[in-house]
């Protein structure tokens, strides 16, 4: 608790950065050694040293009351920063609760995409000026990216052929897996033209098995490979 007491009497856990912890958190319980010494022990100290996420609820009451606290002085290049921080980390929570809005689903597009303000880096305060400088990505990668590269990675994430929406469950192991699915297709994964040629090849064949049964065996149940 000394440590957090310590922590508190930093300008560091004044109000206006209340949603930059909660976020540092979140990258702690994925990987607790992505973050520094001094705010892994601080995380330590207030969850008691316990396990799993079951002291979420009391953390995020401390973060809660922490947002109640007015701005500490301070610099005001640091604020700054920080305000920017804050600002990247929502845009990546915003590529993950809004990307499949605006996902590239339609093969003929018949319609345009929509406009959704959550994946704006502009909307989130940020100017042309901030792309090329660096950010904490969160969860999103270990270290820091310039933000054209952190938004260029979203985007083949979340604005591509597939449209995912997951922030609703409240499963968060589940939540997180399909987060890690969607993200790492952003990296590509790693098949050769050879072997796309195969994948695609297979589909083609079950398609046809699926069209002969369905001639051949009229009116009978099976188990389709849409089902």
């Amino acid at each position: 608790m000394a440590n957090y007491q310590n922590q508190k009497a930093s300008s560091q856990l004044s109000g206006g950065n209340a949603a930059y912890i909660e976020a540092l958190y979140e990258q702690y319980l994925d990987a607790p050694e992505s973050v520094s010494p001094q705010w892994r022990s601080y995380f330590d100290d207030i969850r008691g040293g316990q396990g799993g996420e079951k002291p979420r609820l009391p953390v995020q009451e401390r973060f809660e009351a922490l947002a109640q606290l007015p701005p500490l002085a301070g610099d005001g290049a640091d604020s700054e920063a920080i305000r920017k921080q804050v600002a990247v980390l929502a845009l990546i929570s915003g590529y993950r609760a809004r990307g499949h809005q605006v996902a590239d689903l339609c093969p003929i597009h018949l319609r345009d995409r929509r406009e959704v303000p959550d994946v704006d880096y502009r909307w989130h305060g940020l100017t042309d000026a901030d792309l090329d400088s660096s950010f904490n990505t969160g969860t999103l990668f270990t270290g820091d990216m310039k933000l054209r590269d952190i938004i260029a990675y979203l985007e083949k994430a979340y604005k591509h052929h597939i449209g995912a929406e997951f922030s609703h469950i409240h499963n968060t192991d589940e939540r997180r897996w399909l987060q890690r699915r969607l993200e790492q297709a952003a990296q590509g994964y790693g098949f050769s033209a050879a072997r796309k040629k195969e994948l695609l090849n297979t589909l083609v064949a079950a398609d046809g098995l699926e069209k002969y049964l369905h001639k051949r065996f009229v009116g009978q149940k099976r188990f389709s490979l849409e089902g």
